[in-house]
């Protein structure tokens, strides 16, 4: 009803379709379309919970555990 048969949707039409966005952010936050996040290197030496984590070192996120 929001876009009509006439044309596809388009990017701009997603602030219209308001159950649409919500089913989409509840996706991402339900689950995790990828299974790692981008690696992110460490830029000094750190502990984090008793754990030494060198300078340098690229460091992902495991997001199905966070999920």
């Amino acid at each position: 009803q929001t876009i009509g048969r006439e044309r596809r949707p388009r990017l701009s039409d997603r602030p219209m379709l308001f159950y649409t966005e919500a089913f989409i952010l509840e996706m991402f936050r339900h689950s995790s379309f990828l299974p790692f996040t981008i690696p992110h290197c460490t830029t000094r030496d750190t502990v984090l919970n008793g754990y030494f984590i060198p300078k340098d070192l690229c460091v992902f996120v495991n997001q199905w555990q966070i999920n």
